[in-house]
């Protein structure tokens, strides 16, 4: 997809997250939680758990119709994000078992993340109650780029209370500045179809100025970079057919296959090497 959505150019343009008291504090762990959706791990009995949300959508500042909460831990190789979502009608959750990118018109919650602090862009990872994903990469003016899509997990698991999500992202799938103190920018986000409802945590006010300026500072302790390798072959073959003489007589020219290679190679923890061999100019769109 080349093509930029605005999912959350509402309130990226008009608003920034505004809580100077709030803190994020995410715990450390040796035991990484099981991902299935559930969050009776050790680890998130153990994390501090966040649940002051507030709508802006459609109205600034109130208190959402129904309550989300939130916690994060990490190790070595990965980020995770618990987040609850309660619904008191459980029955009416909009979600289906769906292609990547396509769940932004269900109920879905998600987590941003600005993983080098540059308050420039940011990533969203959001799940729905089925465990679908989609991401955006998001910039400063609020638009939401789908054209890449990020290696991460999530797993979803719906109960009487509305449903629960855990999202795990590889530290290899972000660009972050490594070191023994490596702070991100992240914010919480939920959709609530039926009632045109957006809410987050931390909240913000309209005043506040861009999103990636406000995200809430969140401080993850010696954190490694480790290279990464993405190596994509690809084959392609063309056949051409036609008529010869004015007869019904098929020509076929066959010519292929035809190999390529695609790769990419972290260097380091924010520069990225992309290599190409023998691509195939067709499969490129301007």
């Amino acid at each position: 997809m080349s093509q930029k959505t605005n999912i959350l150019v509402g309130f990226i343009i008009l608003a920034g997250f505004a809580s100077a008291e709030v803190r994020i504090v995410p715990i450390r762990t040796d035991t990484p939680p099981v991902l299935d959706g559930r969050l009776d791990d050790d680890v998130w009995q153990q994390a501090p758990v966040y649940g002051d949300f507030e709508t802006f959508q459609p109205d600034f500042g109130k208190p959402p119709s129904e309550q989300t909460t939130a916690r994060v831990a990490y190790d070595r190789e990965y980020i995770y994000f618990a987040i609850e979502a309660h619904d008191s009608e459980p029955d009416k959750i909009k979600a289906a078992v769906t292609k990547w990118d396509n769940l932004f018109q269900d109920d879905w919650v998600g987590v941003i993340i600005d993983a080098l602090n540059d308050q420039q862009s940011a990533y969203l990872f959001a799940t729905n109650a089925y465990g679908s994903q989609g991401d955006l990469m998001l910039n400063a003016q609020g638009d939401g780029d789908p054209s890449e899509d990020f290696i991460w997990d999530a797993a979803a698991s719906m109960n009487s209370a509305g449903f629960s999500v855990e999202i795990r992202v590889p530290l290899q799938s972000i660009r972050f500045r490594a070191g023994d103190d490596v702070i991100m920018g992240i914010a919480f986000v939920r959709q609530l179809s039926r009632y045109s409802e957006m809410s987050v945590f931390p909240p913000f006010l309209p005043d506040k100025g861009a999103m990636t300026t406000q995200l809430e500072k969140v401080t993850f302790r010696h954190l490694e970079y480790q290279r990464t390798y993405e190596i994509l072959p690809s084959f392609t073959q063309s056949e051409n057919s036609g008529a010869e003489g004015g007869k019904l007589q098929r020509i076929v020219e066959h010519s292929g296959p035809d190999a390529g290679l695609t790769a990419k190679v972290g260097l380091t923890s924010t520069l990225t090497l992309d290599l190409t061999v023998n691509p195939d100019f067709n499969q490129y769109r301007a």
